[in-house]
């Protein structure tokens, strides 16, 4: 568990960093909560800039997510991703020991995926408004009508 004054050192480091960037950050314990965690290697403590699926678009400060594609295993670019500036890795294979960055073991690498993604952007989904028009007739009138109000 993360205690409050490491949690204000992570956020105090960063503040700047992040107001003049502009960028969304968090840190790890903010975006990944014990209950969903199988094995952890390392701390929960560092700021997280980005997310990133793919080991040829990490950036550092990024979480890398190794997630197993039709083709290929994302396990096997978690070195690349660290190589790159990777600050954790999740993933859903049994975690390695010899890797200089927090390992996450979880169930599901993609329902995490989409967890974290809503946590680190801060619900996206609740800021939206939808509106359903069914019938036979008069949908593309009463949308556009709709769209002037």
């Amino acid at each position: 568990m993360v205690t409050e004054t490491e949690l204000e050192n992570v956020n105090t480091k960063n503040a700047s960093r992040e107001q003049q960037a502009g960028v969304c950050i968090s840190v790890l314990s903010d975006l990944i909560y014990e209950e969903e965690i199988i094995s952890l290697r390392g701390n929960l403590i560092n700021p997280i800039y980005s997310l990133c699926i793919d080991s040829r678009k990490v950036v550092p400060g990024c979480l890398f997510f190794a997630i197993d594609g039709q083709h290929t295993n994302g396990s096997f670019y978690v070195e690349e991703a660290i190589d790159r500036g990777a600050i954790a890795v999740i993933t859903d294979s049994p975690l390695p020991k010899h890797y200089p960055v927090p390992f996450i073991q979880v169930q599901n690498v993609r329902e995490q995926l989409s967890k974290v993604s809503r946590r680190f952007y801060n619900h996206p989904d609740q800021k939206l408004r939808l509106t359903g028009i069914t019938g036979t007739n008069g949908k593309t009138t009463v949308s556009m009508l709709t769209k002037h109000l």
